[in-house]
Parts: structure tokens; sequence; C-alpha cells
């Protein structure tokens, strides 16, 4: 799907809305699952925890993946860790 620019005239990527829920949330297995609008090329996922500090990371090629499919991408962690905020970032193509 595309939108036309209004500058350029030249066709835009329509915008990529990312779904999520709490069923698609395993913390203990550190796997969030997304699904997204349209095709994407990447996502990175922060993951902060109870002090406002940084746990960990995660990443996901999304290239072969399907719009409305559920997606998954982990991360890693400390043990002892308790996540607070995720923070995922979608780029598309």
């Amino acid at each position: 799907m595309w939108v036309a620019g209004a500058a350029s005239g030249q066709p835009k990527p329509a915008p990529i809305k990312v779904t999520y829920d709490a069923e698609h949330l395993d913390l203990d297995k550190r796997v969030l699952q997304f699904k997204l609008s349209r095709k994407a090329d990447s996502a990175s996922l922060v993951v902060i925890g109870e002090d406002g500090k940084e746990l960990g990371k995660g990443s996901a090629g999304l290239a072969d993946k399907e719009p409305n499919t559920w997606i998954p991408i982990t991360w890693t962690q400390p043990a002892d860790a308790r996540v607070m905020v995720m923070k995922l970032r979608v780029e598309g193509g």
C-alpha cells in the first residue's frame, strides 16, 4: 500500500500499524508477539527495568513475514530483573 507524498508527488509507503496485546507477551520466556499492517524490514526491542535502566535488547528480521500474522521477537535480560517498559521500533521498506 502506498500514499502519495504531498511535497514530491512521489508515492511513499503507508504508515505501519503495529498491534500487540497481553495474551501475546510471555515475560518468563522473554517473547513479545506483534502484528504489522504491511510488510516491514526489521524490528528492534529495548526492555527497561523498574529502575529505569535498560535490561536487554532484541531484534528480528521481517523481510519474509506476512502482514497480519503474529511475529515473535525475543530479548535477553538478567534472571532477577523485572520488566517495566518495552520499546518496540519497526522499520519499513
